[in-house]
């Protein structure tokens, strides 16, 4: 699990803290179906994402295929960061 996939998880524990193990969240983990985000929810969770990531997102342009597993959310996240992003140098 790399470092971006960890804080998407740890951002989706604190959203959702009843109700699973942390330790049960994976990248195939789907978030909708699995841990059961709602559409509030999903609001706070690309709120703690900014904040986590310095990021602004515009939610009217977030396909929801994003929000399909851990993975997508987190290649999501990837994308989006100025140094990991498309046409970034590493």
């Amino acid at each position: 699990m790399n470092d971006y996939m960890s804080q998407v998880v740890d951002i989706l524990y604190k959203l959702k803290e009843e109700g699973f193990e942390k330790n049960s969240i994976n990248g195939e983990t789907r978030i909708i179906d699995d841990v059961g985000v709602d559409s509030l929810e999903m609001i706070n969770l690309f709120l703690s994402i900014e904040d986590t990531f310095d990021l602004e997102i515009e939610f009217e342009t977030v396909e929801l295929s994003v929000l399909e597993t851990v993975n997508s959310l987190t290649n999501f996240v990837m994308d989006q960061c100025p140094s990991r992003g498309p046409g970034a140098t590493n």
